[in-house]
């Protein structure tokens, strides 16, 4: 699959979700709508996820480069950073619900985490702690 692609399926796919995880329940009372819709930052944070991206910086500078036609209305980096760390529960919603569709075929499983050093990077080849239990970053079984 190419990436255009993926982007687009993931558009499609945070948009059924997303309107479905919220219900009738609106995001905003008062204020400005933003620029960049929640559903697209949203989106862009998945697929940053997917390609290995961490932190704000690196999401905003990444879609500012490479997607700007795609994204027209995308600002700063310190707005977009704001909307999406102000979509969190959204963010949860959305994982929650893709954690129960992924309960029905039990072959996958979502799990997350964060990670915890066991070695210094210099010393990992040589390190036995955790042998063939862990990876750079990944858990193998």
């Amino acid at each position: 699959m190419q990436l255009e692609e993926f982007i687009i399926w993931v558009y499609c796919w945070t948009d059924e979700n997303m309107t479905e995880a919220l219900g009738n329940t609106t995001l905003r009372s008062r204020g400005f709508e933003p620029t960049l819709s929640d559903m697209k930052v949203i989106m862009m944070e998945i697929v940053s996820k997917f390609l290995s991206y961490d932190g704000d910086n690196r999401v905003w500078a990444y879609f500012k480069t490479h997607w700007l036609p795609w994204f027209p209305k995308l600002t700063s980096r310190s707005s977009f950073a704001k909307q999406a760390s102000n979509l969190w529960h959204v963010k949860q919603r959305l994982q929650e619900r893709l954690d129960q569709k992924s309960r029905m075929h039990a072959q996958c499983y979502i799990v997350d985490g964060f990670p915890i050093t066991t070695a210094h990077f210099k010393r990992a080849n040589k390190s036995n702690h955790f042998k063939g239990g862990v990876g750079d970053g990944f858990w193998c079984r």
